[in-house]
């Protein structure tokens, strides 16, 4: 999440991995720097401004009933409840596993 004092890349650098990797470029530098951008708060807005798009657009224009997420962070949440709420719609978010070495999944 934005500010995070240590930003989770548990699924990050996989996919920063794949690209180098397409790029045929194999550098921990490049790496690095690849990292650093995608834990940006730019990146990470993007990320959660596109998360309720796929909501919104899920629900409105596909007429969805039920959207299903995996894995999003609380700063997420905040944004999807805030959304839902003012939309009217209901959401509900499963409880957080506080054990830092188990996935929330």
């Amino acid at each position: 999440h934005i500010g995070a004092v240590e930003p989770v890349l548990d699924g990050v650098r996989p996919v920063c991995d794949m690209l180098l990797t397409g790029l045929g470029v194999k550098s921990s530098e490049y790496m690095q720097f690849l990292l650093e951008a995608m834990a940006s708060e730019e990146v990470i807005k993007r990320h959660y401004e596109r998360v309720l798009l796929f909501v919104r657009e899920s629900i409105e224009q596909r007429g969805v009933d039920v959207v299903l997420l995996q894995e999003i962070g609380e700063d997420v949440q905040n944004h999807l409840a805030d959304m839902c709420r003012d939309l009217g719609w209901a959401v509900h978010f499963s409880t957080k596993n506080n054990d830092p070495k188990r996935c929330d999944a």
